[in-house]
């Protein structure tokens, strides 16, 4: 994997140039690699132009809401984990959908300005084989309720469940 150094920090080295904004890039890239197999954390990657909603970027994420229902169908009962996860640092917000998942699954976050919506969703990320655990893609939540959620089929219908909203403040 190829680690890159989040937009906000390219920026931030902007004013430096030449090789020692290079080598500056180089050693936090290094850095951020190292501290993620030091602590057992996962990262994922981003485009550093986000507007609304976009892939997710490099970062520490926490779990800031879960749900692990069980769901029934005409498949039967199984037992997935909903988590709405957010990166402090940039403030962007995704969820993960992972345990007992199969075909036609679906994940999102959404935002809204009231706990009560309307809420705005970013796009829905498939589940494409059973037991895959989805990421999806994120939405800056500064200002803003997030939640995440999950659409799945039920006997030709479609149900879904969200997490809690989250509000940050900062």
């Amino acid at each position: 994997m190829i680690w890159t150094v989040p937009q906000s920090l390219n920026h931030a080295l902007g004013d430096i140039s030449g090789e020692g904004a290079e080598m500056v890039r180089q050693i936090l890239q290094m850095g951020i690699g190292v501290a993620l197999v030091a602590t057992g954390l996962t990262a994922t990657t981003h485009p550093a132009h986000a507007i609304t909603c976009d892939s997710a970027e490099v970062g520490w994420y926490y779990n800031i809401r879960s749900i692990s229902p069980t769901l029934v169908n005409e498949g039967g009962s199984r037992q997935v984990t909903l988590k709405l996860m957010n990166e402090r640092v940039s403030d962007w917000s995704h969820a993960r959908l992972g345990g007992q998942t199969r075909p036609g699954d679906k994940a999102w976050v959404e935002r809204s300005s009231s706990s009560s919506g309307p809420w705005t969703q970013c796009p829905k990320q498939d589940v494409t084989y059973s037991g895959q655990e989805i990421w999806t893609t994120e939405a800056n939540n500064v200002g803003y309720y997030m939640r995440a959620c999950l659409q799945y089929p039920v006997y030709g219908y479609w149900s879904t469940l969200c997490t809690d909203s989250y509000y940050d403040s900062d």
